[in-house]
């Protein structure tokens, strides 16, 4: 799992703000900074218009976006799809020669 982090707060952007952050959260996984919001416009925002500027991709090891969250709070039947998404993935892993 990695995150990217796209700041949108009044707050100067700095590394110490996004590891506040990341530790606020419990994150236990990277996150990367994404400033100029490149990644986030190229993958996202470019493509449509959005309700939300945050996304969640579930992206596999070979590349193929498995999930996408849109945005928003996730709700408990959101969040349980993508824990059973992830745990089915895991599984066809462990199970592949």
């Amino acid at each position: 799992m990695i995150g990217f982090y796209h700041h949108k707060s009044p707050t100067p952007l700095t590394r110490q703000y996004v590891e506040q952050l990341v530790k606020r959260y419990g994150f236990q996984f990277p996150v990367a900074i994404d400033p100029e919001w490149r990644t986030l416009k190229r993958w996202w925002l470019d493509r449509h218009e959005r309700a939300w500027t945050s996304v969640s991709f579930l992206i596999d090891r070979e590349g193929i976006i498995r999930y996408i969250h849109p945005g928003g709070s996730y709700s408990p039947t959101e969040a349980q799809a993508l824990e059973s998404r992830i745990q089915e993935l895991l599984t066809h892993r462990a199970n592949s020669p």
